[in-house]
């Protein structure tokens, strides 16, 4: 059984978290800047996980969807991202509604009286490890 990556895409950071050895429990990896440069960023994505990376068997990638559940134009952007993701890799990938993911976050760790400081940290990979445990709990 291989490792699933969850991936919260953002102009400025990229959120990273893997699934456990039994696919079923998401856990917070890192967050990568993100560059200008889509192949950039994949290459700066690809070598966070150098270590696990010949264990990838899919990317989950989170897809903000607009409320009224179209496309909009990050939505496209992140499906240019997941296209050229696979092309590097020739690993699967799969897209997860993220509708409101970073927004929930973000709400959460306000209300727990958390630093703006520390919540710019640790916003995108606490996204990416929601939308990766969303996806392992699908039935």
């Amino acid at each position: 059984m291989g490792k699933i990556v969850g991936i919260d895409y953002g102009k400025k950071r990229i959120g990273i978290a893997f699934a456990n050895e039994t696919n079923k429990i998401a856990l917070p990896y890192k967050t990568v800047d993100a560059s200008f440069d889509m192949q950039k960023t994949i290459d700066s994505i690809l070598m966070s996980l150098n270590q696990i990376y010949n264990e990838i068997t899919l990317f989950v990638i989170g897809l903000p969807l607009l409320l009224s559940g179209q496309e909009g134009d990050m939505a496209k952007e992140v499906k240019k991202f997941g296209e050229k993701l696979k092309d590097k890799t020739q690993i699967n990938v799969k897209y997860f509604d993220e509708r409101l993911t970073s927004a929930g976050i973000e709400k959460e760790m306000k209300y727990a009286n958390i630093s703006r400081k520390k919540r710019s940290k640790k916003i995108d990979t606490l996204a990416a490890t929601r939308i990766l445990q969303g996806f392992l709990d699908l039935p």
